[in-house]
């Protein structure tokens, strides 16, 4: 993935038996300039500026 970085990380902040917030930090460190849409079908507080924070 070095090679060719991905432009776009779509993630769904809620995934199965993944710490979504990790996926998120370690793409920035493979990608540093990949734009970064996380979805979620619910919400709860605090998890929108935790994402803002993690793709910062």
């Amino acid at each position: 993935m070095a090679a060719d970085p991905p432009d776009v990380l779509l993630v769904d902040i809620y995934m199965p038996d993944v710490d979504d917030f990790e996926v998120i930090a370690r793409m920035r460190m493979i990608a540093p300039g990949i734009r970064i849409i996380a979805i979620s079908g619910d919400i709860v507080r605090g998890h929108p500026t935790h994402v803002l924070a993690v793709s910062a």
